[in-house]
């Protein structure tokens, strides 16, 4: 018996002849006993990460050396990782200013170093951005070891910042950016 076949781009025809040999490949292996079987095991790894919820913040601050009528801006920060403690020892989140000699600059054209601001953490005290940072100075706001029992986690890391008021800059209303930068090491 022949069969007669359109070869053209009969999709059906590749589709049967696929099964049709599948459903032969399967019966005679079926009844050849020394036919070889084996197990195959598939493990895939995703690579970690680690993200914040924001990552360039504009700050607006009054400030007014007197004390009258200074304010201070809170800009809420989320941290969550999903990271393997046998590749990675631990998680840092830290902000600094894009220019650290002109963090903010006032309407009148001051600039405010980041050694004159400060910033908090939840209810820590207050603390100057001056820590180095490759070009800039700025702050740590977490720095966590990594164990199993935190592998996979989440902060909260209210920052709130401010003019120090030691600062000698003149009263005026003071903008910048900050930046917000996660990592792993």
């Amino acid at each position: 018996m022949f069969l007669k076949v359109r070869l053209t781009n009969d999709r059906r025809f590749v589709f049967l002849l696929a099964c049709f040999v599948c459903y032969l490949s399967v019966t005679a292996s079926a009844k050849n006993p020394l036919s070889a079987s084996a197990t195959v095991r598939i493990i895939a790894v995703l690579p970690g990460w680690i993200t914040v919820n924001v990552s360039r913040v504009p700050i607006t601050l009054r400030f007014d050396p007197e004390g009258k009528n200074s304010d201070s801006m809170s800009v809420p920060i989320e941290a969550s990782w999903n990271l393997n403690p046998n590749d990675v020892r631990g998680v840092e989140v830290f902000s600094y200013f894009e220019k650290s000699d002109a963090a903010v600059v006032g309407t009148q054209g001051t600039n405010v170093p980041a050694s004159q601001l400060q910033g908090s953490v939840g209810q820590q005290a207050f603390r100057p951005f001056s820590e180095p940072m490759g070009n800039h100075a700025g702050m740590t706001m977490l720095r966590e070891s990594l164990s199993h029992a935190n592998a996979i986690g989440h902060r909260s890391l209210p920052l709130t910042v401010r003019v120090a008021p030691s600062a000698t800059v003149p009263a005026d209303i003071y903008s910048g950016i900050l930046v917000v930068e996660a990592r792993y090491f």
